[in-house]
């Protein structure tokens, strides 16, 4: 009897082994190949199961929209010789005044765990505008290394989401947390979030940032509005205005440091309203019709920002406004040391690299008395300093939670397949050779 009970529990084991086998044999992801296996990608994308690869040969396809509803990689063989022409729909969009028609969205991504990457994708070249290029709302999205025509603005929504060496013709607006946005050339870009990287990017155009311990480090812009934006480390990047606390929506405790700021414009940093920033080791030049740094804004406070070690050079005004100023003031120096500038005239008799007497911080401001514009002075620079220097040559100390988005890989992971549980069929050959073991061990115990 017991030998007939352990025999009938090692059947049990081995039936459910080979089930089991069978099971992770039929749920591993498959590639399915544009156009060998099926003509177009949107019939390769409608049969595709979670975690399968669309790999689309070489080649022009017209399509008219794509929907991407479950975990898949679409992946172009060659981004320069892999062309999707798309053609979506004429829908009405209706504004308070007018109702006018758009193409609707071209690709849209309503699923986690998707790579979209190295395609040419175009939009069709007429008058119609498009809603969006690509739309994307999950997590674990990937859009790498892809061409976008004109008018295939990227508009993404989740955690994880990495776009990464992509050419766009258009803007890309980003929202969510833990973002990566590495090594784009862009035209505009809007990032609202948390925890984001985005790092040595073009951006042809503005740069709108909303959010919280950003990591903004190495890109290219022409003008970036911060707003309603704490904690943000703004490092090492190439503009040329940053307007921050617009709209009354201040920012305090940011750090912008090592930046190239670089006129012509009004100004080349705005400190509109906000408290506790940090400025150093900026280069602010050549705004020779305006000012390096405006403060404040009408009924905007700036108030307890800290400037220093930052090089003023070629300024029409080094510190000015055109309002009436609010707040307690500013510092002009960190108490150990304080900024270029190169009006000041003072002399350094011990040779320690910073006048002996303090910088006057003067411009002008608007004030209601008199009427119009009348001259003010900001505060004073007591440790200013004799000599410019070379901020590429500065080290930057990073806060703890920068250095540990920095330290992560910029580069893109593949997303992961993973196992899909579905019912199978018991093959045959186990049913058969369980029932052939049970009817031998019945015909022993007789």
């Amino acid at each position: 009897m017991k030998k007939t009970t352990i025999a009938l529990i090692l059947i049990s084991v081995v039936c459910v082994s080979l089930m089991i086998r069978v099971q992770f044999a039929k749920s591993s992801p498959k590639t399915i190949f544009v156009p060998d296996d099926y003509r177009t990608i949107h019939e390769a994308i409608g049969n595709a199961t979670a975690g399968d690869t669309v790999f689309v040969k070489k080649g022009t396809y017209q399509e008219q929209t794509l929907e991407i509803n479950k975990p898949l990689t679409l992946l172009g063989e060659d981004v320069n010789e892999t062309t999707i022409n798309f053609n979506p729909p004429l829908v009405n969009v209706t504004f308070p005044n007018q109702t006018i028609m758009v193409h609707s969205t071209a690709i849209s991504i309503r699923a986690s765990t998707v790579r979209l990457s190295s395609f040419t994708i175009n939009l069709p070249d007429d008058n119609y505008a498009c809603i969006d290029g690509l739309s994307a709302i999950g997590d674990r999205i990937d859009i790498i290394g892809n061409i976008l025509g004109r008018g295939c603005n990227l508009n993404l929504n989740g955690t994880l989401l990495s776009v990464a060496e992509n050419s766009m013709r258009s803007g890309l607006q980003v929202y969510g947390y833990n973002q990566t946005i590495a090594r784009n050339l862009i035209h505009g870009l809007i990032s609202q979030g948390t925890c984001n990287r985005i790092v040595e990017n073009i951006v042809n155009g503005s740069f709108s940032l909303r959010g919280y311990f950003n990591l903004v480090v190495g890109n290219s812009f022409s003008t970036m509005y911060l707003e309603d934006s704490d904690s943000n480390f703004i490092s090492n990047n190439t503009f040329r205005c940053l307007w921050i606390g617009i709209n009354r929506l201040g920012c305090s405790y940011n750090t912008i440091c090592k930046n190239r700021v670089t006129g012509p414009d009004n100004w080349g940093i705005l400190m509109g309203t906000g408290s506790y920033n940090i400025f150093h080791d900026n280069l602010i030049s050549n705004y020779t019709g305006g000012y390096g740094i405006a403060v404040g804004g009408n009924n905007l406070v700036a108030e307890h920002n800290v400037f220093y070690r930052n090089i003023l050079m070629n300024n029409g005004w080094h510190v000015s406004a055109n309002w009436e100023i609010l707040g307690p003031g500013n510092y002009w120096d960190n108490g150990k040391e304080g900024n270029y500038w190169d009006d000041y005239t003072g002399i350094d008799s011990n040779n320690d690299g910073m006048g002996d007497a303090p910088y006057v911080v003067e411009g002008c401001k608007w004030d209601d008395a008199a009427g119009g514009i009348v001259g003010f002075v900001f505060g004073h620079d007591d440790y200013p300093l004799m000599s410019p220097f070379d901020i590429d040559s500065v080290s930057i100390e990073l806060p703890e939670w920068a250095s540990a988005l920095l330290n992560l890989s910029i580069e893109p992971q593949a997303p992961e397949p993973f196992p899909i549980t579905r019912v199978v069929a018991i093959p045959a050959s186990v049913v058969a050779l369980s029932v052939g073991l049970i009817v031998y061990f019945k015909k022993r115990k007789r």
